[in-house]
C-alpha cells in the first residue's frame, strides 16, 4: 500500500517570501513610529494596577500534600471561599484514610 501525496497549486501571492517579508517590515515600522506607545522605564516608573486585577495565583503544597493557592492579594470573599474549599479537601482526605 502506497501513500498518495496531494500537490496543491497555490497562487504566487501566497508563496512569495518577499511579499511576506515586506508585510512584516511594514507592521514593524508602523509599531515603531506610533507615538502613543511608550516604553515604561520600570524601576523609576511603575504602572498602576487595574481595579479588576484580583491577584497572582501560584500553586503550593501543604505538609499534607494538598495543593493550595498562594492568594495573598485576593479579595476577602474569594480568600474565605478558598480556605473553606481547602478545609473540605482536608476533611475528605481524612475520611478516605479512615475508610481504607
Amino acid at each position: 500500500m502506497s501513500i498518495g501525496v496531494k500537490v496543491v497549486e497555490r497562487p504566487i501571492e501566497q508563496t512569495s517570501y518577499v511579499r511576506a517579508t515586506l508585510t512584516g517590515m511594514k507592521h514593524t515600522l508602523k509599531h515603531m513610529l506610533n507615538p502613543e506607545k511608550v516604553t515604561t522605564q520600570y524601576p523609576e516608573q511603575k504602572e498602576s494596577i487595574s481595579k479588576r486585577w484580583r491577584g497572582t495565583h501560584r500553586m503550593l503544597t501543604t505538609e499534607d500534600g494538598i495543593q493550595v493557592t498562594n492568594s495573598i492579594f485576593l479579595e476577602p470573599e474569594v480568600y474565605a471561599a478558598l480556605l473553606e474549599y481547602v478545609s473540605r479537601l482536608k476533611q475528605r482526605e481524612r475520611v478516605k484514610e479512615d475508610i481504607f
